[in-house]
């Protein structure tokens, strides 16, 4: 349930989903609220002379589970990603799971989503992923060879990184890259640009 309100209101409107919710923080972008639920990518309309309401920007055309899947939106220099958060289980069929991690652009002109294996293009971009946000980084500003390109690093709060050791997830191969720093309630110091941008982009943990 979301709860809107203008200047000069004396009051919160509610705003219920139709359907379950697909994930956590809702995204601002160009102006426009947008959240994700079973339906799709929806964007939160407020007119003058109507309730507001969440109506469908673009379908999921794709299996949601609403208690296994997350989707994750992000503002990806004005242009909104969306990431499918997947647990997979190994192909022998035991009860250890994996991320997965499938990364789509939203296109508002066709309202559908597209996959993508790149963040951006010329010295390109990573994305350091939270459990309550995400923070998308350009390779411009740090020495080369200190982030690799479209590549989604997790962050600390993120189960796969604390008690599997997983460090990031290649868009580009599709595959989860474990992490030369084990995490098991500190991480060694000297901190790395990796480690500090994931504590940074980390919700219950601090240097």
């Amino acid at each position: 349930m979301l709860g809107t309100a203008k200047p000069g209101d004396d009051h919160w409107t509610s705003v219920y989903y139709d359907g379950y919710s697909m994930g956590t923080a809702p995204v601002m972008l160009a102006g426009c609220f947008y959240c994700v639920t079973v339906k799709g990518v929806m964007v939160l309309e407020m007119g003058p002379d109507e309730p507001p309401r969440l109506v469908l920007a673009a379908n999921l055309n794709m299996p949601a589970r609403p208690f296994d899947d997350c989707m994750r939106r992000v503002n990806n220099c004005g242009e909104l990603l969306l990431i499918h958060r997947q647990r997979v289980t190994e192909p022998s069929g035991s009860s250890i799971w994996m991320g997965r991690y499938d990364t789509y652009r939203v296109d508002f002109d066709t309202g559908g989503l597209f996959r993508v294996k790149s963040l951006g293009s010329g010295a390109g971009c990573a994305l350091f992923m939270g459990m309550d946000g995400s923070l998308p980084i350009s390779l411009e500003v740090f020495p080369s060879g200190s982030l690799s390109a479209d590549t989604i690093y997790l962050s600390f709060d993120f189960g796969e990184r604390e008690f599997l050791n997983i460090g990031s997830y290649h868009l580009r191969f599709g595959c989860m890259v474990r992490a030369s720093r084990r995490w098991g309630g500190l991480v060694p110091q000297p901190h790395t640009l990796v480690d500090c941008l994931s504590f940074a982009n980390t919700g219950k943990y601090t240097v």
